[in-house]
């Protein structure tokens, strides 16, 4: 619990890179979990058509509709501000993700953040994804 001195996002800052139109609550369950085991914030990136449902399910969740836009620095300028990432959960089979999800983990790296890859981001880095 937060007492006097301590503030929100003291005990963990977790992100989770996934969700698609198609799946929506695998991200949502993976940043649930996370503060039910004692983070403070949870961030989505997501595709946009999977932010309103996902979102839906909880206030506690924050989203952002960053995946599969213009830019791939839009979910990326978020993680000096992390802590961990998961990436993957709800990703599904789009293989149109491929540089972006290589641009996410190397600047994830770069950022020092431990990162939990989901079989959906194998399923897409392999290229033979069914």
């Amino acid at each position: 619990p937060l007492g006097a001195i301590r503030y929100k996002g003291q005990n963990g800052k977790i992100g989770v890179v996934g969700g698609s139109k198609e799946y929506t609550g695998a991200p949502f369950y993976a940043a649930q979990s996370s503060l039910y085991a004692g983070g403070d914030l949870a961030h989505i990136f997501c595709t946009p058509e999977a932010s309103i449902p996902i979102k839906s399910y909880s206030p506690e969740v924050i989203t952002h509709p960053t995946l599969m836009t213009k830019s791939f620095d839009n979910t990326a300028k978020w993680f000096p501000a992390l802590h961990a990432l998961v990436i993957g959960p709800g990703l599904g089979r789009d293989e149109s993700l491929i540089q972006e999800l290589q641009y996410i983990v190397e600047k994830a790296f770069e950022n020092g953040l431990p990162v939990v890859f989901d079989a959906d981001f194998f399923c897409i880095q392999s290229s033979n994804c069914k």
